[in-house]
């Protein structure tokens, strides 16, 4: 976890002071298992920050140390180095620290502008830019859609969440208008979601694809391991039976009788420990 918050830092000061490739979802974000090169890198700057900020206390000024340790507070909540906050590295977790960096800027162009007025210059055209930036980055949050497919196709270290969305946006699209290949991406996106970290969510989005396309077997799987994580889910145990059901004719097509006797056998299972009458009749 040190290791990983360590690399998460460097990041965020990278978006802090330069945030060209922003991102809706960063729960790509590789977590640490080793020093490697970005997380030496981030330690380096870490260490180079507070090296600087104290050699600006031995030079009497004490600000830089103010706003370092305004940072390192309001970012301490969310590091998950006191308590796990479930979050690594996230945008919306930067608004507070971002007031340090505030205070650094206003700080530099002080001494710039009791230097040389002319210097202004820089600053102002710094907030041009980025202004400009921002308003292009807007029309990404226009919807739903739009939002997600950037983020999936160009979000830095952008992962299963933002495949989920983007998920949920094309099984929409495929409730009106059924497509083959929609729904080939649609089951491509949610088997790399669920792969990445499996969640209700995903297992869900990859259960209710494989039905569509007809990969019951596979299907019947994932409503299982949905059963075994969320027991209480009467929407899930109704697929679980409406698959089973679909199995057990074709396997009855086939011919195979020892399927069918094993496929109805946990269908009726799963309605007794339901306790749903309902299920349990139409075990």
């Amino acid at each position: 976890v040190g290791l990983t918050m360590i690399h998460a830092l460097g990041e965020i000061l990278r978006l802090l002071l330069v945030p060209f490739p922003l991102s809706a979802d960063y729960s790509g974000f590789p977590h640490a298992k080793g020093l490697t090169t970005a997380v030496a890198f981030s330690a380096a700057l870490i260490a180079a920050l507070v090296f600087a900020a104290a050699r600006a206390v031995r030079r009497g000024r004490r600000e830089p140390l103010f706003w370092l340790l305004f940072f390192a507070l309001t970012w301490l909540p969310v590091s998950n180095l006191l308590f796990p906050s479930g979050v690594v590295l996230a945008e919306r977790t930067l608004y507070l620290p971002s007031v340090a960096l505030a205070g650094l800027v206003a700080l530099a162009v002080e001494r710039a502008a009791a230097w040389d007025r002319r210097s202004l210059v820089l600053p102002v055209a710094a907030i041009g830019v980025f202004a400009a930036l921002s308003n292009a980055r807007a029309g990404v949050w226009r919807d739903s859609r739009t939002l997600f497919e950037e983020t999936v196709a160009h979000g830095r270290h952008s992962g299963h969440i933002a495949k989920t969305g983007l998920v949920s946006e094309l099984i929409l699209e495929l409730g009106g208008e059924p497509d083959p290949k929609t729904l080939l991406r649609a089951l491509a996106l949610a088997r790399a979601s669920l792969d990445e970290r499996p969640t209700t969510s995903n297992l869900r989005q990859v259960a209710k694809l494989e039905e569509v396309s007809g990969e019951l077997d596979s299907a019947l799987e994932r409503r299982i391991s949905l059963y075994h994580f969320v027991p209480s889910d009467l929407e899930n145990r109704e697929a679980l039976l409406r698959v089973l059901d679909r199995l057990v004719a074709r396997r009855e097509a086939a011919g195979d009788i020892y399927q069918v006797l094993s496929l109805t056998g946990t269908g009726f299972l799963v309605a007794q420990r339901s306790g749903a009458p309902p299920l349990l009749a139409a075990g």
